[in-house]
């Protein structure tokens, strides 16, 4: 084995390349490095185009979402608004999206709306140093907001419900009110 060894390093050795073959390894390097340089240039083109298309697709989603949540505003549409509502969620904006939800909650009485707003309440954040989680006040209200969801649509709200009212009774939006009024029970999450 090491006598072929040997005897292919005196090859390498003793083959010398000619003026021609020196100028198609180079041509040959030339045509490689262009491919590469022309494919390269090629797939930035096509990443470009890609980030313009999705541009383009958030922007008509945006559009879409501000047309959605102008109707609901203006005419109470409450699917509307999940509408907008879910883009905002999606968009990771909805701690912006709180003032709209309480606006449908008061003035049509959206369960969308409402369940937003429990939602939000629920979430601890930190808002220029600030830390914003609930004291028993705020809890009871944000109770307040699910009770209301559930009550005008039992499908949206049903899980929540069963994880605070454990396995006690729903109270109806009155009992609540009763029962926050007078402080008699505690309401836990």
């Amino acid at each position: 084995m090491e006598k072929e060894l040997e005897r292919d390093r005196l090859f390498i050795l003793t083959v010398r390349l000619q003026p021609r073959d020196i100028k198609r390894i180079s041509s040959s390097l030339i045509l490689l490095i262009t491919i590469l340089f022309v494919s390269c240039n090629s797939s930035n083109r096509e990443t470009e185009e890609d980030n313009l298309r999705v541009e383009s697709w958030k922007k008509g989603l945006r559009d879409g979402m501000y047309a959605n949540l102008s109707q609901a505003i203006n005419s109470g549409d409450c699917e509307a608004y999940k509408s907008a509502s879910e883009y905002y969620f999606a968009d990771d904006n909805w701690q912006e999206f709180f003032y709209y939800a309480f606006f449908m909650t008061k003035k049509y009485n959206c369960a969308y709306a409402h369940y937003d707003i429990y939602y939000f309440m629920n979430e601890e954040l930190t808002i220029n140093n600030a830390e914003l989680s609930l004291d028993d006040g705020l809890r009871k209200e944000a109770i307040y907001h699910l009770l209301q969801a559930y009550y005008l649509n039992k499908e949206l709200a049903s899980e929540e419900i069963k994880e605070v009212f454990k396995n006690r009774n729903v109270p109806t939006l009155e009992e609540y009110k009763k029962i926050v009024d007078n402080g008699t029970k505690k309401i836990s999450k």
